[in-house]
């Protein structure tokens, strides 16, 4: 999989007509590879290449940092997990003032199209981009005949009558419940991190412990 950081780093990437969805894929969950296995359907049948679109820092992070729900995967694990899925290039945005000042217009012309060469445009209705929050599925459309692409509604996935999502997962992870939060990921949860060293007074219990350093900020683990 291919990576680019930064709108910047679209002037020297020359991209294949490609099939593109864009969100947070926080945990790249079930309701994601849902997303993911219908995008290659569509790119493979229009003979497109596969590109996700997503933030660093998440939205979230950016205008609550104090306050944002912490995340279930690092941006490392992230790739890896996308990688393994066989999406074929991966856009990073920077999310700042500048990107967020963008209007739903030039997003659309400058990253999707010129950018991506986007030809299909898959992502959900609550999706918002671009200044205001202006831009979204709808909007997307409005434009579809003039800058050349197809845009089409992801579907929401459920399990047991509810909606899969990063925030349900956090919520039963919090409860302890890693069963489901498994069916929900469509495998283990995981956390990565760095052994130190400590006291080594587990040993005098007769039970060894590992002090990790977590690399993320916050846990979702209580």
């Amino acid at each position: 999989m291919r990576l680019i950081r930064g709108r910047h780093n679209l002037t020297g990437f020359t991209p294949t007509d490609s099939a593109v969805t864009i969100g947070a894929f926080d945990g790249v969950h079930r309701g994601h590879r849902e997303v993911l296995q219908h995008l290659r359907r569509e790119a493979d049948a229009r003979g497109l290449s596969t590109t996700v679109i997503t933030f660093e820092p998440l939205p979230g992070e950016f205008f609550f940092p104090d306050k944002a729900p912490p995340r279930l995967m690092t941006f490392r694990e992230k790739f890896r997990a996308l990688d393994s899925l066989g999406v074929d290039n991966l856009l990073c945005l920077r999310f700042n003032d500048e990107l967020r000042a963008m209007s739903p217009r030039d997003f659309v012309e400058q990253i999707f199209v010129l950018g991506l060469s986007a030809r299909y445009i898959a992502f959900g209705d609550d999706f918002r981009f671009g200044k205001a929050r202006a831009g979204d599925l709808n909007f997307t459309q409005s434009l579809a005949s003039e800058l050349n692409y197809e845009v089409v509604p992801t579907s929401t996935f459920a399990m047991n009558g509810e909606r899969v999502s990063s925030t349900r997962i956090r919520s039963v992870l919090a409860e302890a419940d890693f069963e489901q939060a498994a069916d929900l990921l469509g495998g283990p949860f995981k956390l990565s991190g760095k052994v130190l060293k400590g006291k080594q007074l587990g040993r005098e219990i007769g039970s060894p412990t590992a002090n990790i350093a977590l690399k993320r900020v916050k846990s979702p683990l209580h």
